[in-house]
């Protein structure tokens, strides 16, 4: 096949004029973007010929045996190019790469998908810019010393604040996190599931759609081919705030007030704000499954108030969560989640009839609540691995057997 670099007009993904020519049909040039995986054909037809019949003729190459093209865009570069034709530029879109699912229509908007030499991924449309492309061909630059701002954790899975490149000395920052997937039983947990990021975008992606704070997903990077040992995952950078595990660790037996952002709050408003919270996630149908204390940020100008809490708390470390239909999530889950809070046992009590907040079906299961949390805390507080293992998978199938 002849491959030769020409000059073409911009790609639509990738915005760069270099491409490579596939093949000479009979009726037009087929070119590979060199960049992205889009292909461009750019054919001469004369005005009066039917784009159907285009098409037929070209989805019938090899091209597209080979690429796997699904979708054609087609747009008029030049009318009336001379008395009887027409220039046509006809952008094709392959499937999705090997690593990446397809984009949810309902994302469209928010997202796009991008591709290049080495890797795929998914981008936030407000992080976008033009000279971005070329400074995500190498993700690994983003935790240089010119960008990195601190780090959170290193080893296997790292996690540090950096500047994002869109435009540079704006000051925007991102928490990237690099997940690590050297070791056998990740491997083999990523044939039958995605991977920790891509969870992580999509659960986020989700819990935004229903009105939960979380934060925003920025850019996945997946690398292209069967065998990877990272993926980067960026997410926008949490607004001044307080961990609610530092608030509920100064709560003590007779504790009345704690110190919230330089003014007193008291420990029944954040109890009874943490209850409407978990109520409120769980009517949503989000059941995070790691529900505690870490896992909950309280921005520092929150002013206690209890009403509309899924817009005001943002919930972390959701790649764990399962999504069901708004108002279905039974019994187990609910306490799945609630049993993780770590309150002293004054406020636990105030903390379940809040949540309960008058339902006397959820009501009746305070008694089961307290079996469950009592069973949670003997599992969490065993030293044995081993035994820790046994607790844990024999509370999971007596709960739901």
């Amino acid at each position: 096949m002849d491959r030769q670099r020409i000059s073409t007009g911009c790609c639509r993904t990738c915005g760069i004029r270099s491409s490579t020519l596939l093949k000479r049909s009979s009726i037009g040039l087929i070119y590979q973007c060199g960049r992205c995986q889009h292909y461009i054909i750019l054919c001469m037809v004369s005005q009066g010929t039917p784009l159907s019949m285009l098409l037929t003729h070209e989805t019938s190459c090899t091209i597209r045996a080979h690429s796997g093209i699904t979708t054609w865009r087609v747009r008029t570069i030049d009318q009336g190019y001379d008395n009887n034709r027409s220039r046509y530029n006809i952008e094709v879109t392959v499937a999705s790469p090997l690593n990446l699912p397809p984009m949810p229509p309902r994302w469209q908007g928010r997202f796009h998908s991008y591709h290049s030499l080495k890797w795929c991924g998914w981008i936030a449309n407000s992080y976008w810019s033009d000279n971005l492309q070329e400074q995500l061909q190498c993700p690994e630059a983003l935790f240089s010393e010119q960008n990195l701002i601190s780090w959170y954790k290193q080893g296997r899975n790292r996690l540090a604040i950096v500047h994002w490149p869109t435009i540079p000395n704006t000051g925007l920052q991102v928490v990237l996190k690099a997940y690590g997937t050297g070791d056998w039983h990740t491997r083999l947990r990523m044939l039958f599931r995605p991977s920790r990021a891509m969870r992580h975008w999509q659960r986020a992606a989700e819990l935004q759609g229903r009105g939960i704070r979380t934060p925003q997903p920025v850019w996945l990077a997946v690398p292209q081919g069967r065998q990877y040992k990272v993926v980067y995952l960026a997410v926008e950078s949490a607004p001044p705030h307080l961990r609610l595990r530092e608030l509920l660790r100064a709560i003590g037996p007779e504790t009345a007030e704690i110190d919230f952002s330089g003014h007193k709050l008291a420990v029944s408003d954040l109890v009874t704000a943490l209850g409407h919270y978990a109520r409120d996630l769980h009517e949503a149908g989000v059941a995070h499954r790691d529900f505690s204390g870490g896992n909950i940020l309280i921005p520092e100008n929150w002013n206690g108030n209890s009403e509309g809490l899924l817009n005001e708390f943002i919930l972390l470390d959701i790649n764990r969560a399962r999504l069901f239909a708004p108002g279905t999530i039974d019994i187990y889950h609910r306490i799945q989640d609630l049993e993780r809070i770590s309150l002293v046992e004054s406020q636990q009590q105030h903390f379940y009839e809040a949540y309960a907040d008058g339902s006397a079906e959820l009501l009746a299961q305070w008694p089961r609540y307290q079996r469950y949390r009592h069973s949670y805390l003997r599992m969490r507080n065993t030293q044995n691995p081993l035994w820790r293992f046994v607790l844990k998978t024999s509370t999971y199938w007596i709960r739901t057997g």
